[in-house]
């Protein structure tokens, strides 16, 4: 039996997705339906185009994306612009200050394609969570980029009364 033969619908990554490869570029509405629960309809500032943000149903990671249609059977289904994972337990030194729950979500790592990078796709997509009712926490380590996001996500979302945490230097 072929590899092909065991997946329900294969992804295809063609020469112009600009993912890493851990990032699926495309999902397919079965897919969707199946796997994915809805938190999130909005449209980006910088690009004006609309996105959505869905969820795992199993709670590891969120997607945000755009609805479009895959070239090589037109199935329709949302193109993959940017994955949050998140740890399976929140893992922070002298948290006692944090009630855990299953809102809370503290990021892993977060990845979006080359084609969409500074364009907000990764605020967007904490704001989302938080808006949902996610309380965020930051990874313990940021990436310069990173850092730069969290400052930003907690100067905007705080005054908003959104729950998100920013662990610094560990």
């Amino acid at each position: 039996m072929k590899l092909k033969d065991l997946l329900e619908a294969p992804t295809l990554i063609d020469k112009e997705a600009n993912f890493s490869g851990r990032m699926t570029p495309f999902y397919s509405q079965e897919t969707l339906d199946r796997d994915f629960d809805f938190i999130y309809k909005g449209k980006n500032k910088i690009s004006d185009n609309e996105f959505f943000v869905i969820i795992h149903k199993d709670g590891d990671f969120a997607v945000i994306g755009q609805p479009g249609i895959r070239k090589p059977d037109g199935k329709p289904g949302m193109e993959i612009i940017g994955t949050a994972t998140f740890k399976s337990k929140p893992d922070i030194s002298g948290g006692k200050w944090i009630k855990f729950a299953e809102n809370v979500k503290q990021i892993d790592g977060v990845e979006v394609a080359k084609t969409f990078k500074a364009q907000g796709y990764g605020f967007n997509l904490y704001l989302a969570l938080a808006k949902a009712g996610f309380t965020i926490i930051s990874d313990s380590t940021q990436y310069i980029g990173g850092k730069a996001l969290w400052k930003k996500i907690t100067q905007q979302m705080v005054h908003n009364n959104y729950n998100v945490y920013l662990i610094k230097n560990g």
